[in-house]
């Protein structure tokens, strides 16, 4: 019998051990009375320094979470800091503070003895690259297939990608958001993505506006977060938020007035689409909330309710449909709806997104990781690793405009100009043309050029990005004229004191005077002798001769501009 009792003691310590050792899945040795975990863990809310890890069992307990940076972990083994809920609940979310941005966190959850092990999350980085993945409409379609079948595949998949940040889900979480159990099945699809990685979710119309999100992510309709050198804001476009599509436009066009140059929005009715019972998209979205788009330089909307691929172009932003999480697919109609650029039925996939600061790019890849029969009732999937669809390179505002500005625009040979880039669009290449001959003059960003050659000089600039290229061609923009001396019994050179290419301040003293016409009236033949000086700059009526109609035209501008 004593052998008995201490081949039994032996077992349960043995089974204590295991459960508390870092090993990825929830300790399963439990009596009927010991809570599990239905869903989760899983990360929220995270910041540079701060994140929440969110909880739910099936029995109200309270939950102590234990974590380290992964540097203490490795060279201890072990946690130095927890945080505890002592609220007796099911579901918890627990805040971790003073976290350091930009690292690696392990961590386990303890319940009643039992605990999870093998954990981690990242806080933000500052500044940085940063790597991103979009998906949505990862809803059961009961009975042909559930979450687990086909969602879980897409979020397996996402959890093995190296250094993603976090996961933009753009709504239609579940099917019925009512039902607790379609819940329990979205978190168990997702365990191995939602452990380690933070997911950012949007309203879609499945999800009903229930309390049942809310209590589950603890977010707003519509919100905002930053991560390194991108701003994201989540949306809610679904019906019961149009009534106060005001309040929230209003509180948009606030919130994208942000440094961060990578600006993307996150939301679940395509404002661009090809499915049939949607032609060309949800209009009401694009008259609300396009010109903001627009307006604030957003790099690209990500959008769901669509079960399928599709991707747009219009206005120099990108828009994505990523419905392929897991529910059923839809056929697009043919042809394309306008600005569409790419597209892909029966499939599941998702979007990874490489944010690279330095060039100034964003690049999407829409990642396959499974076709879909057209009854929808069998998959093939791609592993390993899943297949890429397309790449596309975008950057921070679309494609470039190009412009261009200089510190004088008229003078006499030789005339030195300094010109000065205003593009936008973070351009990375330039080409120079300052003589309209179509051979590139300079490379560089703010060039300076000498004319040696009196006469009129159109200016263009080319630039390029990753997106697309732009010109600005500007007519006639630099004057050269020949040497310009002071007239007689002057001491002082004319100027153009209006910048039209024109000396009208004949005595030099900055202005156009009475002075000035009474010395050009007396002095107009020579004017005209002195070969060294260019007439173009005193025949104000451009007939190509100086004459008497070039003093009326003088006193009337005269009279002008007093």
């Amino acid at each position: 019998m004593w052998e008995n009792t201490r081949k039994r003691i032996f077992l349960i310590m043995i089974v204590l051990f295991v459960a508390c050792m870092n090993v990825p899945v929830v300790a399963e040795t439990m009596d009927e009375d010991t809570p599990s975990i239905l869903w989760g863990p899983y990360i929220t809310g995270t910041t540079t320094t701060s994140t929440i890890v969110n909880v739910k069992t099936d029995t109200a307990s309270s939950l102590t979470i234990e974590y380290a940076t992964d540097a203490y972990f490795s060279a201890n083994s072990g946690y130095d800091r927890s945080a505890t809920d002592n609220l007796t609940t099911v579901l918890h979310h627990v805040p971790l503070a003073g976290l350091k941005p930009g690292t690696l966190y392990h961590y386990r959850v303890l319940y009643n003895g039992q605990c999870t092990g093998g954990l981690h999350f990242y806080t933000f980085p500052e500044s940085g690259p940063v790597i991103f993945v979009v998906y949505s409409d990862t809803q059961d379609h009961l009975p042909t297939f559930s979450q687990l079948e086909r969602h879980k595949l897409v979020a397996d998949r996402i959890a093995a990608e190296p250094g993603v940040a976090f996961v933009l889900h753009s709504g239609d979480l579940v099917n019925n958001a009512s039902n607790l159990s379609d819940w329990d099945r979205y978190f168990a699809a997702g365990r191995a993505m939602m452990a380690n990685t933070t997911v950012f979710p949007a309203l879609g119309n499945h999800d009903a506006n229930h309390s049942n999100y809310y209590q589950a992510y603890g977010m707003p309709p519509y919100y905002s977060f930053d991560c390194a050198d991108v701003h994201v804001a989540v949306l809610d476009s679904n019906d019961w938020a149009w009534p106060n599509f005001s309040t929230q436009s209003a509180w948009l066009a606030t919130d994208l007035q942000t440094e961060k140059p990578f600006r993307f929005i996150s939301f679940h009715l395509p404002p661009y689409t090809s499915e049939r019972n949607h032609s060309g998209g949800y209009e009401n979205i694009r008259l609300e909330w396009e010109d903001i788009f627009i307006e604030h330089n957003v790099t690209a909307v990500f959008n769901g309710h669509v079960h399928a691929y599709e991707r747009f172009l219009a206005h120099n932003i990108h828009y994505f449909v990523s419905g392929t999480g897991g529910g059923p697919a839809y056929n697009l109609s043919v042809p394309r709806a306008e600005y569409s650029q790419n597209s892909l039925e029966y499939a599941l996939a998702y979007i990874r997104v490489t944010i690279d600061p330095e060039p100034g790019t964003a690049t999407a890849e829409m990642i396959r990781v499974a076709d879909v029969s057209s009854d929808l009732k069998s998959i093939t999937t791609l592993y390993p690793p899943g297949t890429v669809f397309e790449t596309v390179v975008m950057n921070p505002g679309g494609a470039p405009v190009a412009e261009f500005t200089s510190d004088i625009r008229t003078g006499p040979c030789p005339l030195t100009v300094q010109f000065t880039d205003q593009s936008t669009g973070s351009p990375n290449s330039w080409a120079w043309d300052f003589d309209n001959d179509g051979i590139v003059d300079s490379p560089l960003r703010n060039p300076v050029t000498s004319y040696v050659i009196p006469g009129k000089y159109t200016v263009s600039l080319t630039v390029e990005n990753a997106c697309s290229s732009d010109t600005e061609t500007k007519s006639d923009y630099i004057r050269v004229t020949r040497y310009v001396k002071p007239f007689p019994g002057q001491s002082n050179d004319p100027t153009d004191p209006d910048g039209d290419f024109l000396y009208e301040d004949i005595n030099g003293n900055g202005r156009l005077d009475y002075d000035d016409i009474v010395l050009y009236y007396g002095n107009m033949q020579w004017i005209r002798d002195q070969d060294d000086v260019g007439i173009e700059a005193y025949d104000y009526n451009q007939n190509s001769r100086i004459d008497y109609d070039d003093v009326v035209v003088l006193y009337q501008e005269l009279l002008s501009r007093n």
